[in-house]
């Protein structure tokens, strides 16, 4: 591993800051290597993983938009929908670390299927995926969330 600052380092977060590896993690997963551990030994500095729209959050909380707030949520809305919370300057994470995860509630009872395994969750209704679907579904045509909103006056 040839990597001699942060800037070397491009990953998709997918791990909490309390998992070591990603076992520890959901069904998705890197290569199952330590990461915390690795990129500590690496860069002989400490080490925090975060889930990505935490530290969205905590970025506008801290120099962004929202800096002069002591209540932010930061909204993610892409593939997925999610969020983070932050409090006086600290991620608010919540007793099941999940405080800011808004996407897996459930919007309507016997709504659309999830991969969660639960229906009508948020984010099968405001995810990319899920708007290209119902345009696809409206209109019968098979386009990108981005062509979709670039043509909308056309």
């Amino acid at each position: 591993m040839e990597l001699k600052t942060l800037k070397d380092l491009n990953l998709i977060p997918i791990v909490h800051q309390e998992w070591n590896s990603p076992d520890d993690a959901p069904p998705i997963s890197i290569d199952l290597k330590p990461i915390k551990e690795d990129l500590h030994k690496e860069l002989d500095d400490k080490i925090t993983i975060e889930n990505d729209a935490n530290c969205f959050a905590l970025a506008e909380a801290t120099m962004g938009a929202a800096k002069n707030y002591d209540v932010v949520f930061g909204v993610i809305m892409g593939t997925g929908v999610g969020g983070g919370i932050v409090l006086n300057g600290k991620i608010h994470q919540g007793r099941t670390f999940i405080a800011g995860e808004w996407g897996h509630h459930t919007l309507k009872q016997k709504g659309n299927s999830c991969y969660c395994g639960k229906n009508g969750c948020v984010e099968t209704y405001l995810s990319g995926p899920a708007l290209e679907k119902r345009w696809k579904e409206i209109t019968g045509k098979n386009e990108t969330l981005s062509s979709i909103v670039n043509n909308i006056n056309n």
